[in-house]
């Protein structure tokens, strides 16, 4: 099992100072960076925007000094951005590195930037894996001496929060990035946790999200950094900041289940010069986003059938973003057909654009028309660009 695991606390205006005092809750940066080592930190870049959509940048040049002052030999900062940035909106992984800062401090600092999709991915194994049984990482991974694991303190829509376990998803190719990815993602995540063993985690809360993360949230600062060397316990107090209980986060859950570590706060060693009550702010969920944001939208219909939890949050995804551009009212009426069976509107659909979103609703679903789109995919990453051209001003005719 997990035994008892150390989690530090710190909190400070001064980046540096907390992340100094959250690594001196563990013994030190020195404990893990030993003269000479490789060094690869992985931060949140998923993005090509700043933080708290991304790791902060002033942490990983402060984590850059500290590795430095600790002796390493080499240090590389190194991420793969998400799917959707690249095949979806057509960004790379240089745009994110450019568009969070973290490329220019970086390189300012000394260090190495890891583009690991220019990089060889290698096949890993999955010791008991459930979903996964090997995964393909960027050889960089596997190179070094130690991985020091850094995301970012926010909710995400598809998974609740988006913390060490699911900052871990950076490392995979593209490939692997989109395998499991229905309800079974929280399985993956477990899996990931068990095959790619960070030595290292530090969350970013100098600014966290939170609403309908990880990209449409809300910044909430909070000047707080927490460490550790279990991912499983640092993402449980990550939760417990944000007051989400870890139990209700079905990946941790299932993640301490299968002994990779602790959720409750009772097994975990917490070290803070703060009560965790203190710190403590309640993040608004995914779930409160949408329901407001949706509400003040009458001319699109989401229809559901059978649908997994990452279909229902591509849909939502898309109409947030368009809804946030100003641009609803030039969509116009849509209905959006999303699972197995989804149920047809009883009025009449003449005019509309409808989309049938997902493998699961393409396959169930048997309608034709100038106005009907069938965007497959499962997941169906693409739906995103269908509704932004829409509202751009495409029409059908």
């Amino acid at each position: 099992m997990f035994g008892r695991p150390r989690v530090g606390v710190a909190r400070d205006r001064d980046v540096a100072l907390a992340v100094q005092r959250a690594l001196d809750a563990l013994g030190g940066i020195r404990k893990f960076v030993k003269t000479g080592y490789k060094v690869l930190i992985k931060p949140n870049i998923a993005y090509n925007r700043p933080s708290p959509i991304t790791t902060n940048k002033e942490v990983i040049a402060t984590l850059v000094d500290f590795c430095y002052e600790a002796g390493a030999g080499d240090v590389q900062v190194g991420d793969s951005a998400a799917y959707p940035t690249k095949h979806v909106y057509g960004r790379t992984t240089e745009d994110a590195f450019e568009g969070s800062g973290i490329a220019k401090i970086v390189v300012e600092k000394g260090a190495c930037l890891a583009n690991f999709d220019k990089h060889e991915f290698v096949e890993m194994a999955v010791p008991n894996g459930r979903v996964l049984r090997t995964l393909k990482v960027a050889k960089s991974l596997v190179d070094v001496d130690i991985v020091i694991n850094v995301p970012v303190l926010k909710t995400h829509h598809m998974t609740t929060v988006s913390l060490a376990m699911k900052n871990l998803q950076g490392v995979l190719s593209d490939e692997y990035k989109v395998i499991a990815h229905r309800d079974d993602l929280h399985w993956k995540l477990v899996d990931l946790v068990k095959a790619v063993k960070p030595k290292l985690t530090i969350i970013d809360g100098t600014r966290g999200m939170e609403g309908y993360g990880p990209a449409l949230g809300t910044g909430v600062d909070l000047d707080l950094l927490i460490a550790g060397e279990n991912t499983v316990a640092c993402d449980a107090i990550g939760c417990l900041l944000m007051d989400i209980k870890p139990v209700c986060v079905e990946h941790l859950m299932l993640a301490a289940k299968e002994g990779l570590g602790p959720i409750k706060a009772d097994q975990i060693d917490l070290a803070s010069d703060f009560e965790i009550e203190t710190l403590k702010r309640r993040f608004k969920r995914p779930e409160e986003s949408f329901a407001e944001e949706f509400s003040e939208v009458d001319s699109i219909a989401i229809r559901k059938g059978g649908v997994c939890a990452v279909c229902n949050s591509i849909v939502q995804n898309a109409v947030i973003a368009v809804k946030r551009k100003g641009h609803i009212d030039k969509v116009g009426e849509v209905d959006i057909l999303v699972g197995v069976n989804p149920p047809r509107s009883g009025k009449s659909s003449e005019g509309k654009m409808t989309y049938v979103v997902g493998d699961c609703a393409c396959k169930s679903v048997s309608i034709a028309g100038k106005k009907v789109r069938h965007i497959s995919g499962c997941p169906p990453f693409f739906f995103l660009t269908e509704l932004r051209k829409l509202a751009e001003g495409e029409r059908l005719t």
